[in-house]
């Protein structure tokens, strides 16, 4: 999977279970599973040679709550009691992503990427997933206590578009991008309480450090959101 501008992933399956019995991953490409809550087995159910690159990560023997399997399928997750999993499969090319922890309702940490920055979505969805819980400037780092209450949501950004008027915006369908020379803001689409362009644009410029008189320009991108 390599870095490519004019493609962005395809997710072929999300997953969001909680299974009783043992689960196991089929398909092409890659499989990334959160255990949210709870611990389960992972284990390669193949025992064939794989093609050099075929597990990025190989799965550990027991993963607990918190942590990500990255892994080619066949891939079976056996649960250790009850638990929680996320697991999403990517068989695409490189993208920017943004990963959002909630707990109650309330933002706990929102680290993301405009652009692919890894090989792969993978790799993307990992890293921006550990910066939104241990690198977002304005919370204190997760802790382990606080594990089992996290909403993960995964946002997956299309390829940028320029914007030259106002009226090819919609807040419910588009993210917005506002740059001005090295600065640049961004802001998701169909957030709660963003409801006019105007809103819109406003957030991501102050996100940026960018003022209402500088020259700025816009792009729109669209997202595939899992929940």
């Amino acid at each position: 999977m390599l870095y490519d501008w004019t493609s962005t992933a395809a997710l072929g399956v999300v997953r969001d279970i909680q299974p009783k019995e043992p689960l196991t991953l089929t398909g092409e490409g890659l499989w990334v599973c959160l255990i949210s809550s709870g611990r389960c087995t992972a284990s390669l159910t193949d025992v064939s040679p794989s093609p050099a690159g075929s597990a990025l990560i190989l799965p550990p023997q027991s993963a607990a709550a918190g942590h990500l399997v990255l892994s080619r399928a066949p891939l079976t997750l056996t649960p250790e009691g009850e638990s929680h999993l996320l697991c999403i499969q990517l068989t695409g090319q490189a993208a920017g992503s943004f990963v959002s922890l909630h707990i109650g309702g309330r933002l706990r940490g929102c680290i993301g990427t405009i652009g692919p920055t890894q090989e792969n979505l993978a790799w993307e969805i990992i890293r921006n997933a550990v910066s939104a819980g241990t690198r977002d400037p304005r919370f204190p780092a997760v802790r382990a206590e606080e594990l089992d209450e996290l909403e993960y949501s995964v946002d997956v950004l299309g390829q940028p578009e320029s914007v030259d008027a106002l009226n090819q915006l919609d807040p419910r369908q588009y993210g917005v991008i506002v740059s001005f020379g090295h600065q640049r803001g961004l802001l998701l689409p169909d957030l709660d309480g963003v409801d006019t362009v105007e809103q819109q644009i406003d957030i991501a410029r102050q996100k940026g450090g960018i003022r209402a008189t500088d020259p700025y320009t816009l792009q729109r991108f669209k997202v595939v959101r899992h929940l």
